[in-house]
């Protein structure tokens, strides 16, 4: 993940929101140039990791890596009162790393026109609000598509 988008992330005044930001680029990245960064990563570790080591490692470096920033923001989240307290952040964390990856080898192959919904969908699913009523930045994103 490149530095500038990791500092904007973090600089975000909604974790929730930073997570959707995210969510939204990697399926527009993916859906408009082609971006293979998925499904390679996919395809080292089915393929080429259980034959070669220092793939392997360098393979569950990045993914540790991402899964880290997801987890922070989990965190975040849960901090700013946007995210149910009960929420496992590590299991909250892994289950973003999955939707990630899949959104990545998905949107490759068909590009979804409702995927922001489907994206406020999912994040609503591994993290549910605090209150069910407050305003939900994921939400928010959903209704203006992943250009917010």
């Amino acid at each position: 993940m490149k530095a500038n988008l990791l500092a904007h992330l973090m600089a975000k005044d909604s974790p929730r929101a930073a997570l959707a930001e995210l969510l939204h680029a990697t399926a527009k990245a993916t859906a408009e140039d082609g971006v293979r960064g998925g499904c390679l990563t996919v395809n080292n570790v089915l393929e080429v990791a259980p034959h070669d080591a220092e793939v392997k490692a360098r393979v569950a470096r990045s993914l540790d890596r991402l899964e880290g920033l997801l987890r922070v923001l989990v965190l975040r989240s849960m901090e700013a009162g946007e995210t149910d307290p009960a929420v496992a952040p590590q299991e909250a964390a892994c289950a973003l790393l999955g939707l990630i990856l899949g959104l990545r080898v998905l949107t490759f192959l068909h590009p979804v026109k409702a995927l922001p919904d489907l994206i406020s969908m999912q994040v609503g699913a591994i993290l549910p609000l605090a209150d069910p009523s407050a305003e939900c930045a994921v939400d928010d994103l959903s209704s203006k598509g992943a250009d917010a």
